[in-house]
């Protein structure tokens, strides 16, 4: 293919109008969407709302609406025989929302982070088309597209509007009566009105509520056509056991979206109770001078707040928050403390993902850098509590069909059943995945702090002890409800098939779990076990070296202490006295020094002050240092002694015509001393070579990796 031509990749997809295809520039690799009429002849309303829709778009620019280009010669050439113009636009290769939201593990529903970020953008773009009098008029998950990367918000997706087909300009005062639109996203004044009515802008709003409650959900807010009978409080209906319509005030009556945290539920619902008002003159909330409204306030909060997760690691509890970027740390952790009822520091700690402490004298900016939406924090116990996660419930309305099986039910609520039987599995999983989440994090703060080793190894035995405990009952679990289940889907014969996968994939999801559990309960005792090791490994070190500076046999040190004492006067190191026992006092020495070192250690390993072991620290590597200098100089008197005395014993052997026994009769015992001494020193030699090495001050700062222990 020369340079410059464009190559027809795919067909996108296909509508009862027109086609979507895929065509990539040869030098550039520049992609293009193109939308092409699928009939030779078209009606002129339609030719003419389709060249509105190109018209339209190229005046437009704007991140969140799809962009319009000119159509390159050589694609027109291609399509010259169309009944009307290609449309030529960007192209959006992570596809519509609608198939995105079909490949979600969640069951059609997406994460929170998702859910945000897809409220902020077609908010966004709403705002835009309304500033420019435009109603949509067609907002759906299928006009909706998602292009990666938005790189200005180091995001995964950029979420666009697409499809002004049936766009109008319309002043916000004004009114069309076009009936035109999805019929399951229109609002009351056009789906409930047989005749033509008037309407504003205000109409995308409705729309845009359905979808936002369709991706945190996976239905739509409302079952029946009787929308009119809610009040404005209400943001979705449900069908009862009898079949008769309930409207409810928040998502959690429903649908239960645990992977949504409570705070940014409660400002998704309080938009949604603004923008699914059936009244279209008080859809949106209170309008302000400069073409604001009251729902837009809460999008900007959920949109410019930083959301903060808190996840109790013993009790599995999470709390959330949202706090502007310039919050102070102060009012940030009070309100922790007010959640808890307790003051941070006293009995509870705060710590990141990284391990580090989170205190009232950190910056929260520091959190916030890097286009940074959230944080995920730890609350953690400085006394050692029981790991006690919370035990899932079964939804009440799927509960209450479990019990009475046998009882008729409409189609309609069979399938709700089946829709939460998937949900409530789906959730049970994501509720885990935190769970394990939060117990892995937790290892890695306590590996990384390296302060509370000891008593941290006791809590992680617990947690294991208690992991292995929760996945007994959860497998218990598991069976009761699995059994509930076929109990369902044997009474409903009629869809068989739908309560066999419900089944299957309810069974996929606790194994799913099981399968993380186990890996959990896995990971935390090869912790485990290698921290007793290296805690046990570092026990022996120390007392190995303590044991060998005092193996040198008494007789020996008491034989050599009056001519080492002289030496040592000579050299003017200390003032001895020619008592054997301060020479034995020297041996000794380093022994109360290195269980002071041990003690200063475990002190370090469990201490709340790092100043004061950093002084206890230093004081002890002092003692060190000193003992260190002094056995140097001891050794190397030792070693002429022994030399002396070596040359001593050659010479009365060579000049005695009698036995070596009969002259010195514990000859035999003092040359055995002198090897065994020798060997002592050797040892004692590459130990204090190690110990220069390794124990100087640095390396006993608490901030320190204590590696030289694995040596």
């Amino acid at each position: 293919m020369a340079p410059g031509e464009w190559e027809f990749i795919e067909e996108l997809g296909r509508g009862a109008f027109g086609a979507v295809f895929l065509f990539q520039e040869s030098e550039t690799k520049n992609a293009l969407a193109v939308k092409v009429c699928v009939h030779s002849t078209v009606h002129p309303k339609m030719k003419e709302r389709w060249e509105h829709e190109i018209r339209t778009l190229l005046e437009l620019d704007h991140s969140n609406v799809v962009k319009a280009v000119e159509l390159p010669d050589l694609i027109k050439e291609r399509f010259a025989t169309s009944a009307v113009q290609p449309l030529c636009m960007e192209y959006c290769e992570k596809g519509n929302l609608r198939t995105y939201l079909k490949k979600c593990t969640l069951g059609s529903k997406m994460k929170e982070e998702e859910v945000i970020h897809l409220t902020r953008d077609i908010g966004s773009a709403i705002t835009y088309l309304h500033s420019k009098g435009i109603a949509h008029r067609d907002i759906k998950p299928d006009n909706i597209v998602l292009k990666g990367k938005n790189t200005t918000k180091n995001e995964p997706y950029l979420f666009k509007l697409i499809d002004l087909g049936f766009a109008k300009e319309v002043g916000m005062n004004e009114g069309v009566h076009s009936r035109v639109g999805t019929p399951k996203y229109l609002p009351p004044e056009i789906s409930e009105t047989k005749r033509k009515c008037k309407y504003s802008t205000r109409v995308d709003y409705w729309s845009y509520g359905c979808v936002i409650f369709e991706v945190i959900t996976g239905s739509l807010p409302f079952l029946k056509s009787d929308i009119r009978a809610k009040s404005d409080k209400h943001i979705c209906s449900r069908s009862d056991l009898n079949g008769c319509s309930v409207f409810e005030e928040t998502i959690k009556s429903r649908y239960f979206p645990n992977y949504c945290y409570p705070w940014a539920i409660e400002h998704l619902e309080n938009m949604l109770r603004l923008l699914l008002r059936a009244e279209e003159s008080n859809r949106g909330g209170k309008a302000y001078v400069n073409d604001s409204y009251e729902w837009m306030e809460e999008l900007d909060i959920l949109s410019n707040y930083i959301r903060i997760y808190l996840l109790d690691i013993c009790t599995m509890k999470e709390f959330s928050y949202g706090f502007p970027a310039n919050a102070k740390m102060n009012d940030i952790i009070d309100k922790i403390q007010e959640d808890i009822s307790a003051i941070v520091g006293s009995k509870f700690e705060i710590i990141d993902v990284t391990g580090c402490l989170i205190t009232k004298e950190r910056d929260f900016s520091f959190y916030t850098k890097d286009n940074k939406t959230y944080c995920n924090w730890f609350l953690s116990y400085e006394i050692r509590t029981k790991f006690r996660p919370n035990t899932p419930e079964i939804p009440e309305h799927l509960g209450k069909i479990i019990k009475s099986p046998s009882a008729y039910r409409p189609t309609e609520e069979i399938k709700l059943a089946w829709q939460q039987s998937i949900y409530f599995c789906n959730c049970l999983q994501l509720k885990c995945n935190r769970m394990c989440d939060g117990i892995v994090v937790y290892i890695k703060s306590l590996e990384m702090k390296r302060l509370k080793l000891i008593e941290g190894y006791k809590l992680l035995d617990d947690i294991a002890l208690e992991f292995k405990g929760f996945r007994t009952l959860y497998e218990i679990s598991y069976k009761a409800d699995l059994k509930h289940l076929e109990k369902f889907v044997k009474v409903n014969e009629r869809r068989r098939l739908e309560f066999l996968k419900a089944q299957e994939k309810w069974s996929d999801g606790f194994k799913y779990n099981f399968d993380i559990i186990d890996k959990c309960i896995k990971k935390l005792e090869i912790f485990r076990k290698e921290k007793n090791v290296k805690l046990n490994k570092m026990k022996e070190k120390i007392n190995e070296l303590a044991i060998r500076y005092t193996s040198i046999p008494k007789k020996t040190k008491y034989f050599y202490a009056e001519e080492v004492s002289k030496k040592f006067q000579e050299l003017k190191v200390m003032d001895f006295t020619t008592n054997a026992k301060n020479l034995v006092d020297i041996f000794e020495k380093p022994k109360e020094n290195f269980n002071a070192l041990l003690k200063a250690f475990r002190n370090f390993a469990i201490s709340k002050d790092k100043n004061d072991i950093s002084k206890e620290l230093s004081s002890n590597q002092k003692l060190l240092q000193n003992e260190y200098n002094h056995i140097q100089q001891v050794m190397e008197l030792m070693r002429q002694e022994q030399e002396n005395r070596q040359f001593n014993i050659w010479q009365l052997m060579e000049s005695s015509d009698n036995p070596l026994p009969l002259m010195y009769p514990d000859l035999d015992d003092e040359e055995r001393s002198l090897q065994h001494f020798e060997e002592s020193l050797k040892r004692s030699e590459i130990e204090l070579e190690s110990l220069g090495k390794s124990l100087n001050y640095e390396s006993l700062k608490p901030t320190t990796d204590w590696s030289f222990l694995n040596e």
